[in-house]
């Protein structure tokens, strides 16, 4: 069933545009820095409490920033109203931290590690096995129990109000050292920070509509307005006499964490300075170019010099001069763009809907699909919406959630007990569920085919291109709307695959029927064959 445009997340006509917060912020600490607006502002040390003068620039500081942008930047759940690029760490940045890095006792790195391209590379070839980047647990940046009292309530809500959001308890963290570092760690960590985020949650809404695809639209939304929501109800209200963080800066935080923090044990998550810079394979290659991880991570307890956690990044193949450095982090597809704003064409999983009609699906086989398989209620009363999941897959079968089978199975049947059996008032759910297209007649099984493909054809048809046209301009494009179109195309091209699956199965089948057709006419001295009295009294 294709989604209308009615059913689309979001209205690009009823956006309502803001600016960007940008600019310094107004702290009691003598120095203070906005790194995610790309600016660093040293505050003057007349800025100290109980000052005058202090107090009156403070005031007409938190005035100009009022003015300047509301609270909430954008309507329902865009956080950029602006069509902009990725904007990475520049690599004199990156070179400054990798600079220091070397200094550190608490960080070891190989003697060729450079920056290339705001990714770290090797300037010579290294043999698989060779140790890159060493970072001891004394430079694990973690969750803190920020005692400033802004802070601690909000790390307090955060854990009661989102016990299971891990990158929201660490992105907190990152706003407050962004804000204003704690120690020289974090102060050198921030210049690792990227400006304007990859992540798609930063995308515009003509960038995002560029997906096409109407679930990972609604996963969006969902996950920007989370953020916002925490921002208004938690963030705001903590700070009472100063100007909070954007709910912009907290969404930055939040994806900083998600794209970088590294389990480094179980339950515990943390960043780990210049090792976290290497990504996913799909970071250091073009959209649609199928990507190879180099480096693997590993995390040794207590395999530090005094007793101490170590994580080793390691050669994982042989590395050629100025390879980037990528390693597996086995990362969902959605995930993949929500939190890196990277995107690849490899095999995913595509939801599709088979459409329920009152009166045309009869209540039998509405109350058995009720057993096996939730249903949603369609945009007219009485109509339903059978969804679940269809995959790359070698096989039919397993090309298709046990659900739609089941779905195809029920819709294709003229009766229960066409459907399940002679005894189906015995079989329980999982047995529903579980009994596929096996066992139907060449006729019912063609009629489930058919409701599977319907499916298929409504799911491609949502989207508001072609595969092929897709396939002809990728290589045209950069940046987020390459990102977006081949995300697109990942889903395409299940969908496809799924369809031609199908178009094989019932051709099989009506082969076979024609086949036995031919045999049946001819005499039974040329084909061999004895007719079947099957049905006629006699077996």
């Amino acid at each position: 069933m294709a989604l209308s445009p009615q059913q689309l997340p979001w209205d690009a006509r009823s956006i309502r545009l803001t600016k960007i917060p940008s600019g310094p912020s107004c702290s009691t600490r003598s120095s203070s820095s906005r790194q995610f607006s790309g600016q660093r502002v040293a505050m003057p040390q007349a800025f100290s409490v109980g000052s005058t003068l202090a107090a009156l620039l403070c005031q007409r500081l938190r005035a100009k920033r009022r003015r300047r942008r509301p609270l909430t930047s954008l309507f329902d759940g865009f956080l950029t109203s602006e069509t902009y690029q990725t904007s990475l760490p520049s690599e004199v940045k990156l070179g400054k931290l990798l600079t220091w890095a070397r200094k550190q006792d608490s960080m070891k790195l190989h003697p060729c590690l450079t920056i290339g391209q705001s990714q770290l590379q090797l300037s010579v070839p290294v043999a698989a096995g060779t140790p890159i980047i060493g970072v001891l647990e004394d430079a694990f940046l973690g969750i803190s129990d920020g005692r400033e009292k802004p802070w601690q309530r909000i790390s307090e809500a955060a854990r009661n109000q989102h016990p299971e959001w891990w990158s929201l308890h660490l992105g907190i963290n990152v706003v407050k050292e962004c804000l204003s570092p704690s120690s020289e760690l974090w102060e050198a960590y921030i210049k690792s920070v990227a400006p304007q985020p990859a992540s798609a949650l930063f995308w515009s809404p003509p960038q995002a509509q560029q997906l096409q695809d109407a679930i990972m639209k609604k996963k969006l939304q969902s996950r920007i307005k989370a953020i916002q929501d925490f921002h208004k109800e938690v963030v705001v209200p903590a700070f009472d006499d100063v100007p909070a963080p954007s709910d912009f800066e907290v969404a930055q935080g939040i994806v900083t964490a998600a794209s970088r923090g590294i389990e480094v044990r179980p339950g515990r998550r943390a960043l780990l300075p210049l090792l976290d810079l290497v990504g996913p394979p799909e970071a250091t290659v073009l959209a649609g170019t199928p990507a190879e991880s180099n480096c693997e991570l590993q995390i040794e307890r207590k395999g530090g010099p005094g007793g101490k956690d170590i994580a080793i990044l390691l050669a994982s193949r042989d590395l050629k001069e100025g390879e980037k450095l990528c390693r597996p982090m086995e990362i969902p597809p959605d995930d993949l763009l929500l939190d890196h704003g990277l995107s690849t064409t490899r095999p995913d999983d595509v939801t599709i809907h088979v459409g329920l009609k009152k009166g045309v699906v009869q209540p039998w086989q509405l109350s058995t699909l009720r057993k096996v398989m939730d249903l949603a209620p369609d945009n007219k009363p009485g109509d339903w919406v059978a969804s679940a999941k269809v995959r790359r897959s070698s096989t039919l079968i397993k090309t298709f959630d046990p659900k739609l089978l089941a779905a195809a199975r029920v819709l294709g049947g003229k009766s229960r007990e066409d459907v399940l059996g002679a005894e189906w008032n015995l079989m329980s759910n999982e047995e529903m569920l579980n009994s596929g297209l096996e066992g139907l007649s060449a006729t019912h099984r063609r009629r489930a085919l058919w409701v599977l493909k319907q499916a298929v054809e409504g799911a491609l048809a949502s989207y508001e291109t072609t595969l092929t046209e897709d396939e002809e301009v990728v290589q045209q494009l950069e940046g987020r709307e390459r990102a977006a179109l081949a995300y697109r195309i990942g889903k395409k091209r299940v969908l496809q695959d799924a369809r031609e699956k199908l178009e094989k199965a019932d051709e099989k089948i009506r082969i076979k029927r024609a086949r036995r057709e031919k045999e049946s006419s001819l005499p039974t001295a040329v084909t061999g064959k004895r007719a079947s009295t099957a049905g006629m009294g006699f077996g």
